[in-house]
């Protein structure tokens, strides 16, 4: 991470989890980080512990990733607030953990709105920028069970396959 000084690092789900120590690195690392997630009170959390670190460094914005108005919204917000991001780190993502006959349809469609739609719809959000200015990085997170089935994970593996094949088709 030797090369972010100066960068600007858009962080989704980054509230929790790996998404939030992605945002924490990236702050240390010298980044100024523009983190998503739906829950504000833990990315207000987040924002705090990133400018306890970088004063003024940390940027939390409550985005839902699976509504491509209010993506698109957001993103606009953080380019008029923040500026161009550098790298767009697409994390957010939902797992279950049951079996599919446990699932509901809702909790199914939920998992492939956030962890199959949301990375297309910040993708669009932010590669044209990325594309005019010859600069830019997207960084899909997946999983090993976007390799190979996983028990309990039928929707993750599911979503996270998809994700492997988003990613693997924007490089090529």
């Amino acid at each position: 991470m030797t090369a972010l000084p100066g960068r600007t690092v858009l962080v989704t789900g980054a509230a929790g989890g790996i998404g939030r120590r992605m945002a924490l690195k990236a702050a240390e690392h010298g980044a100024t980080v523009v983190a998503w997630d739906i829950d504000g009170s833990r990315l207000d959390l987040l924002v705090k512990e990133i400018d306890d670190l970088a004063p003024g460094r940390g940027h939390g914005y409550v985005c839902d990733v699976t509504d491509p108005e209010v993506v698109t919204q957001t993103a606009a917000k953080v380019g008029d607030e923040v500026g161009p991001v550098d790298v767009v780190i697409l994390n957010a993502g939902v797992i279950n953990g049951k079996m599919l006959m446990d699932l509901s349809d809702t909790e199914i469609r939920k998992t492939f709105d956030v962890n199959v739609l949301g990375l297309y719809w910040v993708t669009r959000a932010f590669l044209p920028t990325m594309m005019e200015r010859r600069s830019g990085h997207v960084v899909t997170i997946a999983s090993a069970a976007g390799l190979l089935g996983v028990v309990r994970q039928v929707d993750y593996s599911a979503t996270k396959h998809a994700a492997v094949g988003f990613a693997e088709s924007l490089r090529a």
